[in-house]
């Protein structure tokens, strides 16, 4: 790792410490915020603001019911910033150290039991930004302890304007953030396609996981627990109704 630590002196590294969310900068007055995700077809079943709550607690479902789930997936990113750089153009450039991996439950006789599982430890930083002789050095002294490095392409700004690189070390690390979540999401597609054809429920938005069951033939459907417009309480036994459907075999949640 002896070579891994030298790139990481030799370009400025020291240790970031935990710290709370930054709030982000304004670019030509437009603050560069994630996008809150837009919801249509609410009024799928009903209009919108006619939604309730549906007990499902008192249910029984019958164990003849082809399209009964039989499994779970489920996609986990912990990570946080490791130190920063700085590039010779003196932007400060994230390292971005994570742990990601997914994993698929099935429901045997009512039980969720764990069936597959991946994780990997990475690395994540906008390596263009240094010769490319250092990050290979540092690429293999990173797999020599187990980690694997993933690329981080520039900021992409939320006004449509060519993605650049930027002095705001929070859109820097939000975009390490990213690419290392994009990778877990990689991960779970992985398994969700391993076997594409077993009902299924994704935790999570089915659009960003849409290729992985773009041939099933059996339901797939997606949950989602809490959205940034719309935020349920539900009692134990107690969920919401569905509110799209994609195609014949793709329901939204």
């Amino acid at each position: 790792m002896r070579e891994g630590l030298e790139f990481l002196r030799a370009n400025g590294g020291s240790r970031i410490r935990q710290y709370e969310p930054q709030p982000v900068l304004l670019d030509n007055g437009l603050m560069d915020a994630e996008d809150a995700t837009q919801y249509t077809g609410l009024g799928f079943e009903q209009s919108a603001d006619e939604w309730r709550k549906i007990d499902v607690s008192q249910t029984i479902v019958s164990e003849d019911w082809l399209w009964k789930p039989r499994r779970f997936v489920d996609g986990k990113h912990v990570g946080r910033v490791a130190t920063c750089l700085f590039s010779a153009e003196r932007y400060p450039v994230p390292v971005y150290l994570s742990q990601i991996g997914a994993v698929e439950m099935r429901n045997e006789k009512g039980c969720l039991r764990r069936t597959g599982e991946t994780v990997e430890t990475v690395v994540a930083l906008m390596a263009h930004l240094f010769p490319w002789d250092e990050v290979e050095s540092f690429a293999a002294a990173l797999q020599e302890e187990g980690y694997r490095m993933l690329i981080a392409e520039k900021p992409q700004p939320k006004d449509g304007t060519e993605a650049h690189y930027s002095y705001d070390f929070e859109r820097m690390r939000k975009t390490t953030h990213n690419r290392s979540n994009d990778e877990m999401l990689r991960l779970e597609k992985q398994i969700i396609a391993s076997r594409c054809n077993v009902p299924t429920v994704v935790d999570g938005r089915l659009e960003p996981r849409a290729s992985a069951i773009s041939k099933a033939k059996v339901p797939t459907v997606g949950v989602i627990k809490s959205t940034r417009r719309i935020i349920f309480t539900l009692a134990a036994g107690r969920h919401f109704m569905n509110f799209a459907r994609a195609s014949e075999h793709l329901l939204f949640f």
